[in-house]
């Protein structure tokens, strides 16, 4: 969680202010970090967390993962761009993962003008997510796994010229 540009760590009811990133295992000021903790959880308890994460990093949209080594009851995971970016999405793992995507409108004043375009939403969720277990004779459990990998494939805006990422 970020107020002002500054990370927080999240405690039960209340915000406390991580005023510094040194000594944290090896996190840089670049990365991002959000801890937290609940008291009284065992197993069985079912705990919910829901995050939103903004990056200049336009070209990068980083692997949504739905499984792990606990099980999951319900995942959702949105992901929103403008229409100049074409995204190839590839979705692996066993586990059927329904799939969404919405469109709007948009624009943004952009050098003393305005930009409009299409904003593109996609939207996954899953529901009964069983644990993924390590197996003996399996290399990379990671392979087997519940996600959608995001490849920019083109980038089209208007009054420029088509960049292809494609292979």
């Amino acid at each position: 969680f970020k107020s002002a540009g500054k990370p927080y760590i999240l405690k039960m009811q209340h915000l406390e202010y991580l005023e510094s990133w040194t000594g944290l295992s090896g996190f840089t000021a670049a990365a991002d970090l959000v801890a937290f903790m609940a008291q009284n959880v065992k197993v069985g308890s079912v705990i919910e967390v829901q995050y939103k994460k903004i990056s200049a990093a336009y070209y990068y949209i980083p692997d949504l993962y739905f499984q792990f080594s606990i099980p999951v009851n319900f995942a959702e995971a949105t992901v929103t761009y403008p229409e100049y970016f074409r995204f190839r999405r590839v979705s692996k793992g066993y586990n059927p993962l329904q799939a969404d995507r919405r469109t709007e409108n948009r624009s943004v004043s952009l050098g003393g003008g305005i930009l409009a375009f299409v904003s593109i939403t996609d939207v996954y969720s899953i529901k009964d997510v069983p644990a993924l277990r390590e197996e003996p004779m399996v290399y990379s459990t990671e392979q087997y796994q519940d996600h959608v990998v995001y490849e920019l494939s083109t980038i089209e805006v208007p009054g420029s010229i088509l960049e292809d990422y494609s292979s």
